[in-house]
């Protein structure tokens, strides 16, 4: 489902993306990124962003702010792994 969102993104208009936005898509694409593989994972982050992007959506579209919560998430989640593992450190 993802991976055809993104494909036909860029021919939503603005009525598409209000009624994408209103419904239960954000929340559920945000529920796959969570809850399978890396390659839904994928998919789903790529949707959010293609759709949240996209020329004729508005910055407070759910999708947008969907795609902001997630980010936020995965940023504070990499910062917790940096304190647990000195991957991050320069290494020369």
């Amino acid at each position: 489902m993802c991976k055809i969102l993104s494909y036909v993104s860029s021919s939503l208009d603005d009525s598409d993306l209000q009624r994408l936005g209103r419904g239960d898509l954000p929340r559920d694409v945000v529920n796959i990124a969570y809850r399978f593989g890396m390659g839904a994972t994928g998919a789903a982050v790529e949707c959010l962003a293609k759709i949240a992007t996209h020329p004729g959506s508005s910055k407070s579209n759910p999708l947008a702010k969907a795609l902001v919560k997630l980010a936020k998430t995965f940023c504070s989640h990499l910062v917790k792994m940096k304190d647990v593992t000195d991957d991050f450190q320069n290494e020369e």
